[in-house]
């Protein structure tokens, strides 16, 4: 399957280390978030190249850098950065310079602490702020980020900014006497004088963890710390599929109803005090990185349309799996790969058999073996599946092609043999089909099935389904082949054999 491309660029600024200005004001989801705006841009095939990443190092409450090597975790990036003052003025203007076009969509992201200065304007925190002679040194004001945008007039029409700070949604310098505060707030100012006209705008499209005088948090999610609205706006953006519209990927979501569902997601945590902020000025229709002024393409949907991957295969079903190709036309024809019966609470006979399969929680594949030999001299480009609940009489009648029969059941705690699709406790295993599949040995261009145990055993999960179209030239003793390994999948220079395809069940 081609993957969807993006001419697009993004600058994801994350600031976890403030020990210029006070140690104790260290964060420890920041640099985290970074990563979770990274599987984003993936997502929507954006160039690793064209993704700048400015970050820190992360400690622990101890003060024990916990990611001395962070910028190790972003490999293929255009360009990876300490989060200085200096240095996020220089990436902004980069980016600035990529935009200028107004045919690129572009992203900015910023998690860490703000500030407000006296005057009430929305400022970053950088990782060499320090303490001044009138509060806080060399923060980066919006002003300065507004005006190195500014200087490619439509540097700003495709770009969707989302900052994840405290006073990120300051509208208006408090009332007087209005006490701060908050964890991704850096300092306590006592008052400030009213805001001096509107806040700068840098993108067509800005959303904020957080509305005027309002407290953004981070918190553990996944046994990672992040900001609280970053983990679920890139979580849910994540839930809706990509599109690919007008040479560019867009999210099948909009600017509002993102916003709008990681505000759910944050109330159910209760996050009650922190409100999600879509900038007035901003399309709230618009699709997610659309990379047009106006909405002109297909329709977003509200609710997620994305790819999701069952854990493992639900009982009393009856499954069918298909290869797909293309004949000489180049139109799409598919081909029985196999028929999956799966037992649970009834019992199921299958081609008239008077002996019912057992209810046993046992997944019962019948494979094709014509599909089987065209894996390696037909050109697969996908996996169909489909699936009907088994009839009332139990009784099922295989599709014709489909012979061979394998098994594996829930609770099997060690693999049995070839013909049981099983993994040890707390292990994945791959079986690989192909040729006549007597032993993996005589597998030539071939399938593998990933099966993955619990630690006791007790359950099971079909991870995925992968089909390659060279030979494999060694084979391990045994039944079991580590696709990990160059000495089973090389055929001559030590290169992993490439495949077609994968997917998950």
């Amino acid at each position: 399957m081609s993957k969807k491309t993006n001419d697009s660029f993004a600058l994801l600024i994350g600031v976890d280390d403030y020990r210029a200005y006070d140690g104790a004001q260290n964060l420890a989801g920041s640099v985290n978030d970074i990563a979770a705006w990274a599987r984003v841009c993936n997502a929507v095939g954006m160039d690793p190249a064209n993704v700048h990443i400015l970050g820190t190092r992360t400690y622990d409450a101890a003060g024990k850098v916990k990611n001395k090597d962070w910028a190790k975790r972003f490999p293929g990036a255009g360009s990876v950065r300490r989060a200085t003052r200096k240095n996020i003025l220089a990436e902004v203007k980069w980016l600035a310079k990529k935009l200028a076009s107004g045919k690129s969509p572009g992203l900015l992201t910023y998690s860490g602490h703000g500030d407000v200065t006296a005057d009430g304007e929305l400022a970053l925190c950088p990782s060499d702020v320090e303490k001044g002679r009138k509060g806080v040194a060399n923060l980066v004001l919006l002003k300065e980020l507004a005006d190195l945008l500014a200087a490619h007039d439509k540097a700003r029409d495709l770009l969707t900014v989302v900052f994840d700070c405290c006073h990120a949604g300051l509208a208006a310098a408090p009332a007087a006497g209005t006490p701060r505060g908050g964890s991704l707030a850096l300092s306590l100012r006592p008052d400030a004088a009213p805001a001096k006209g509107p806040r700068p705008t840098l993108g067509a499209r800005e959303i904020y963890s957080c509305g005027p005088e309002e407290v953004a948090y981070q918190s553990e999610f996944t046994s990672q710390f992040h900001g609280a609205f970053t983990w679920a706006l890139t979580a849910s953006l994540l839930q809706w599929k990509p599109v690919a519209e007008l040479g560019a990927v867009r999210l099948d979501v909009s600017y509002e109803n993102a916003r709008a569902v990681s505000q759910k997601l944050l109330g159910v945590l209760n996050y009650t005090n922190q409100t999600a902020v879509l900038n007035p000025g901003s399309v709230g229709k618009m699709p997610f990185f659309h990379p047009s002024t106006k909405v002109d393409g297909q329709e977003t949907t509200r609710e997620p349309d994305g790819a999701r991957d069952g854990i493992q295969l639900d009982p009393d079903f009856f499954y069918n799996v298909h290869f797909i190709d293309l004949d000489a036309n180049e139109k799409e024809r598919r081909t029985i790969f196999a028929d999956v019966i799966v037992t649970g609470t009834s019992p199921v006979y299958v081609n008239g058999s008077r002996t019912a399969l057992p209810n046993n929680t046992t997944e019962y594949w019948y494979l094709n073996q014509a599909a089987i030999d065209k894996i390696g001299s037909g050109v697969v480009t996908g996996v169909a599946f489909a699936r009907a609940e088994l009839p009332a009489d139990g009784k099922v009648t295989l599709t014709e092609g489909v012979a061979t029969s394998y098994s594996f059941r829930s609770d099997a705690s060690s693999a049995v043999g070839w013909s049981a699709l099983t993994a040890p406790p707390g292990t994945n295993t791959n079986y690989v089909f192909g040729g006549t599949p007597a032993s993996p040995k005589d597998a030539k261009g071939h399938a593998v099935f990933n099966v993955e145990s619990s630690s006791t055993g007790g359950t099971h999960t079909l991870h995925a389904v992968q089909w390659y179209l060279t030979e494999l030239t060694t084979a391990p003793s045994g039944s079991i082949l580590d696709p990990s390994s160059d000495a089973v999948w090389s055929k001559e220079d030590g290169v992993p054999s490439p495949y077609y395809g994968a997917t998950s069940l």
